[in-house]
């Protein structure tokens, strides 16, 4: 157990491994990668294949990825943990993108989040699975039933706050924010609404 230990040190280069889930850091699955870490810290830089990643308190399903490479660095400072993500750059059938900023959590917490994530575009009809879980299955399943088709691009992902208040009320609790370029949309809007075609925005 590394963190009964008072002081360690270790350096590992890795080939198709996967790692679970353990408080605010994310599940990794078939990684490839060298991991460096002490008492104070550490970092991780993956340059992967057809991998997973399970950011289980922030997305219902982990990430399925073609690509993927990164780097992040994480402090730990009594029970508090500090992860930065320099770099996230990833791309699977649905979309290619990139992410950086930063987590702060404490044990039984979800943390503070400061996370900016950039998506090249993205069908309609698949944007419900990056919809982060405190966002509620309203959200969620009101997208999968109503986007039926066409393309949204130029995505941005923002969200800044203490998840523990996610969604957020007002901007003093924290921003979540969610910009994209709207291209040949279809929308089902609701139950004896007519439908919208050919959206464009």
């Amino acid at each position: 157990d590394l963190d009964a230990l008072q002081t360690y040190s270790a350096k590992v280069k890795f080939n198709n491994v996967s790692i679970a889930a353990v408080d605010s850091l994310p599940g990794l699955t078939n990684m490839n990668g060298l991991m460096e870490a002490n008492e104070g810290g550490g970092s991780l830089s993956l340059d992967n294949q057809a991998s997973e990643v399970n950011l289980a308190k922030i997305f219902t399903q982990p990430l399925k990825l073609d690509t993927l490479q990164a780097q992040l660095v994480w402090k730990k400072t009594d029970n508090k943990l500090e992860l930065n993500i320099e770099n996230f750059v990833f791309a699977n059938p649905d979309t290619s993108g990139e992410a950086s900023g930063t987590l702060s959590a404490q044990a039984n917490a979800p943390g503070l989040v400061d996370i900016k994530t950039r998506f090249s575009g993205i069908n309609a009809d698949n944007i419900y699975r990056y919809i982060p879980i405190k966002a509620g299955d309203g959200l969620r399943n009101w997208l999968q039933a109503s986007l039926k088709s066409g393309r949204a691009e130029n995505i941005t992902l923002d969200v800044k706050g203490n998840l523990a208040e996610f969604p957020f009320e007002n901007e003093k609790q924290g921003q979540f924010r969610i910009g994209a370029k709207i291209v040949n949309a279809d929308l089902d809007y609701a139950e004896r609404w007519p439908k919208a075609e050919n959206l464009q925005g």
